[in-house]
């Protein structure tokens, strides 16, 4: 489908040179299909979320493990 949609998009706007796309790391399918249609990186974004919930001491004096989060990357074909 994400061909097709390429493909549609060369055929009625030919002077389109640049496409972006965004996937979570996590999305491992995702990624391998981007990479197999010429997908390169060109950026990552990642973003942070900080569990205030009881039972984590010392969240505003440090940012334990469990505030990491996902990454995404930024790919142009």
């Amino acid at each position: 489908m994400k061909l097709a949609n390429l493909e549609l998009l060369g055929a009625e706007h030919p002077d389109v040179r640049r496409v972006s796309t965004y996937n979570a790391d996590e999305s491992r399918w995702m990624v391998a299909v981007n990479e197999a249609m010429g997908y390169l990186p060109q950026s990552r974004l990642v973003e942070w979320q900080l569990d205030r919930t009881a039972g984590q001491p010392g969240t505003t004096a440090r940012l334990p493990a469990a505030a990491s989060g996902p990454s995404a990357a930024h790919l142009t074909r």
